[in-house]
């Protein structure tokens, strides 16, 4: 498949994803210099992986788990490498998009996003991934860097980036001010 507009429209992740698909031999790529809008790029190791897979009768779809997805911070790329690790156990149904066609059990699939996020070593992160991750809106973040309690990483000259540690302290200290509230 060409384009990697296409391709990561097509998985439904982004540029990063698609490079952790790359180096783990998911996807494969026939330029030499990398990933760029020239790149030709091959998905089907994906539904290679997915051939002898069928859906289990105790799975879900993932779009179920979008939101689980969401608050850890989890991706396809995770969830494929997951599977090509055997970490997780994914099956495959043909539908409309990736996360109708895939299915993994509840309960493992939430034990593994908690093993994920505990293991993700980011240091700074958009804020966008920062609101997705709080459920806080952008303005608010910002008041949050203008109190202090949201850094701007010292080394990066991006405005839009702060710090990952800062962003969880905010999301369980925002998740228990509304455990307050009730």
């Amino acid at each position: 498949m060409r384009f990697i507009v296409l391709v990561t429209s097509l998985l439904g992740i982004d540029l990063t994803g698609l490079e952790l698909l790359l180096a783990s031999k998911l996807v494969l790529s026939k330029t030499r210099n990398g990933l760029n809008n020239r790149s030709v790029i091959d998905v089907s190791p994906i539904f290679e992986m997915f051939k002898q897979s069928s859906q289990i009768e105790d799975m879900e779809p993932l779009a179920v788990f979008k939101q689980t997805m969401l608050y850890n911070d989890i991706c396809i790329a995770d969830i494929l490498i997951g599977a090509l690790d055997e970490k997780l156990n994914v099956g495959y149904e043909t539908d409309n998009d990736l996360l109708s066609s895939l299915f993994v059990k509840p309960k493992q699939f939430k034990s593994f996003c908690s093993q994920i996020f505990a293991n993700k070593r980011d240091e700074v992160i958009s804020i966008q991934k920062a609101s997705q991750l709080t459920g806080l809106s952008h303005n608010s973040l910002m008041k949050l860097r203008k109190q202090g309690k949201l850094r701007i990483p010292a080394w990066t000259y991006n405005t839009g980036q702060v710090v990952y540690e800062d962003v969880l302290r905010i999301r369980v200290e925002h998740a228990f001010q509304l455990n307050l509230e009730f």
